[in-house]
């Protein structure tokens, strides 16, 4: 449990964290910030999704219950979103599609992992099980089409 709750904790942060400054970059600043969000946020982006790497992991070795295929799926796919399309585009990480990419991406998983730790320690949350299973509706969507 302690491996899972830990990645899961650091995850947690960590796209709080990114949530949280790309939206006050925003607040601040304006819509400029929306266009260099990724020259100043992406790096923290890139390492979460290398670290989201371990969930295969924890998977494969049955640290975790989540279905490996799945997992995989997840995490490649953000994975040649992000590596392969944003990271060697640099005219599309000025964008606000981009921006708006981050944020979902942010806004899921700051859902996602807080979650994961509930039910790794068999904890219930109300209102945290509500938002993982409601906030996806607009969220995934629209990821999806700034994916696209």
């Amino acid at each position: 449990k302690a491996v899972v709750s830990t990645q899961s904790t650091g995850m947690a942060v960590a796209f709080f964290y990114l949530l949280f400054m790309s939206l006050l970059r925003v607040t601040l600043t304006g819509k400029a910030a929306m266009l260099t969000n990724y020259a100043t946020m992406g790096w923290l982006l890139k390492s979460a999704q290398q670290t989201a790497f371990l969930e295969i992991i924890h998977s494969a070795t049955g640290l975790t219950k989540a279905p490996l295929g799945a997992t995989v799926m997840q995490v490649l796919g953000r994975a040649v979103i992000l590596f392969a399309v944003l990271d060697g585009e640099t005219e599309l990480q000025a964008t606000t599609t981009c921006f708006i990419l981050m944020v979902v991406w942010s806004a899921i998983e700051v859902v996602r992992y807080p979650f994961y730790i509930v039910q790794l320690y068999g904890w219930y949350f109300p209102k945290l099980t509500w938002t993982r299973y409601n906030a996806w509706i607009p969220l995934y969507p629209t990821g999806i089409i700034c994916e696209a």
